[in-house]
């Protein structure tokens, strides 16, 4: 599920690190829905945006997929915050 290059830089020990960063800003997450997806022309990344509900606040959630090849999309990043990520290009899921 993940790229290589993502399991290089970062361990067990940094996803929980992120985990306990999320909880102690967000509280424990409820929900989550798929909100957009970003393809940026000429560009082999997919961009997936989620909107959580938290117990303290709503999180809005960034994955960052790359394309492998025959290995297809692998996670390259994940991030969260308290606002709503911004894209021009973004698809509405519906």
């Amino acid at each position: 599920l993940t790229s290589d290059e993502y399991k290089r830089s970062n361990q067990v020990q940094d996803l929980k690190d992120l985990n306990i960063k999320f909880n102690k800003q967000f509280g424990k997450l409820e929900g989550i829905r798929a909100e957009a997806y970003v393809v940026e022309q000429d560009s082999k990344s997919l961009i997936l945006l989620y909107k959580g509900i938290s117990e303290k606040q709503m999180s809005f959630h960034k994955i960052t997929m790359i394309w492998e090849g025959k290995k297809g999309y692998k996670v390259a990043g994940i991030s969260f915050s308290g606002i709503p990520y911004k894209f021009r290009t973004k698809k509405v899921f519906k």
